[in-house]
């Protein structure tokens, strides 16, 4: 019994310091965000962080397998879905916009993209944390590229040129993502979001 409860409270207290790095580097920055800020987010002494991470750069990359981790069921849903591919590609439009709504409910700012603004800020200071992002970014392009494979072989889109459209996707939504950052806008996601993807798709 003992067992079992040292393990439960380890774990809660491991994934208590991903959360609390996730959130406080998502809505603020990475340099802004001390390991003394994400321990008292967490409920957490400095000893039992550093037990779990050796470092912020450990413990941000760790953070950031947790968060696709934990979107990943609902990005299978979508993609698994038995409707069309562009119907996938609304479906995916409307996900990202509840996530980014879910946040600015919570704090009255859009965040963006997690990914791309950590990669942005620590590319050129961390290349592990570099390689992490790149790593999830291209996941991402790679579920973009199946569901254009999927549309091009029931010709609902030309089959040529598959992986640029994905990039190209890709980088749409990390630019909706940070201008609507920066206005602090929900606007662009209820309005050009959709729209956008299905025209570089090739479906508009």
């Amino acid at each position: 019994m003992n067992e079992i409860c040292t393990t439960t409270k380890t774990v809660d207290t491991r994934t208590r310091l991903l959360e609390a790095a996730h959130t406080l580097i998502w809505q603020n920055s990475y340099s802004s965000v001390s390991v003394d800020d994400i321990c008292r987010r967490a409920n957490v002494n400095k000893g039992s962080f550093y037990h779990f991470f050796p470092s912020k750069n450990s413990l941000a990359i760790a953070a950031l397998e947790d968060h696709w981790n934990t979107m990943l069921p609902d990005l299978l849903k979508i993609m698994t879905a038995s409707v069309k591919p562009n119907v996938k590609i609304k479906q995916l439009a409307q996900y990202i916009y509840l996530q980014q709504k879910e946040k600015f409910d919570q704090i009255g700012h859009v965040c963006g993209c997690p990914y791309a603004a950590l990669g942005s800020e620590m590319s050129m200071q961390d290349e592990s944390l570099r390689k992490a992002v790149e790593t999830k970014l291209d996941n991402a392009i790679g579920y973009l590229e199946k569901i254009l494979e999927e549309a091009a072989a029931a010709g609902m889109i030309d089959e040529r040129n598959i992986k640029e459209k994905a990039r190209e996707m890709d980088m749409f939504i990390i630019g909706i993502m940070t201008t609507s950052r920066v206005r602090n806008t929900l606007d662009l996601f209820t309005h050009d979001l959709e729209h956008g993807l299905l025209r570089i798709a090739g479906f508009d």
